[in-house]
């Protein structure tokens, strides 16, 4: 399948899917719940409009990324051909572009209210690039929308949440936590060498994902 004919049929599916709309509207609704609400401070603890910012990229990229999970089980006949390398390039690209249409529709809601932002384009790819690598792992790895989206959530939020801060587990949160690319880009922009760097666990991700063997390899 052809990058256009990938995007057409994307964009077809998207319209057709009710738990599209349903994670697309929520990103949406995300920014405003939180600004008008109570803060919950999933990524940082202040309650100031720079940490709600970016605790609303991280939330609505997830969505994104259960929403690109949802879009590849629909189109999950159109992939029983296509090779492991295939396979995770299809996964990560779908994916990543979705979480960042979230992150960017969440985004647009803030502005809407006068939430300066406070998220470097960055960090706010890293991030969404983080969860769509993850979630590439787990398009390989499982079948079915439901476990996949467990295992995203359990290893990009959950983990992350028990571990905590702190030098032990330092290399694991750098592994794991999406997060850790919007928290990077806060203190100022990243040079070079960061962003290069903060890239690896992206690539280790979609590395760890094309190394996978298909499921079909497990029926025969």
């Amino acid at each position: 399948m052809s990058l256009a004919g990938l995007a057409l049929w994307g964009s077809r599916e998207w319209t057709r899917s009710g738990p599209s709309w349903a994670l697309l509207a929520l990103s949406l609704l995300l920014g405003p719940s939180i600004l008008l609400a109570t803060p919950w401070g999933v990524v940082q603890e202040t309650g100031a409009n720079g940490s709600l910012v970016g605790s609303i990229w991280y939330l609505s990229a997830l969505l994104g990324s259960i929403g690109g999970l949802v879009l590849l089980d629909r189109g999950r006949g159109l992939w029983a051909e296509l090779g492991p390398g295939s396979l995770t390039a299809v996964g990560g690209g779908v994916l990543l572009v979705v979480a960042l249409v979230h992150g960017t529709a969440a985004q647009l809601a803030v502005s809407a209210l006068g939430a300066a932002p406070a998220i470097s384009w960055q960090g706010g790819i890293a991030c969404a690039g983080h969860w769509a690598a993850v979630g590439t792992f787990a398009f390989r790895a499982l079948g079915g929308t439901f476990p996949r989206a467990c295992l995203l959530l359990g290893a990009c939020w959950w983990l992350p949440a028990a571990i905590g801060d702190g030098g032990a587990w330092e290399r694991l949160l750098w592994l794991f936590d999406p997060a850790r690319h919007l928290a990077l880009t806060q203190g100022g922009p990243a040079t070079p060498l960061t962003s290069l760097v903060d890239t690896i666990p992206l690539v280790a991700w979609w590395v760890a994902a094309a190394l996978l063997p298909t499921r079909s390899v497990f029926r025969r």
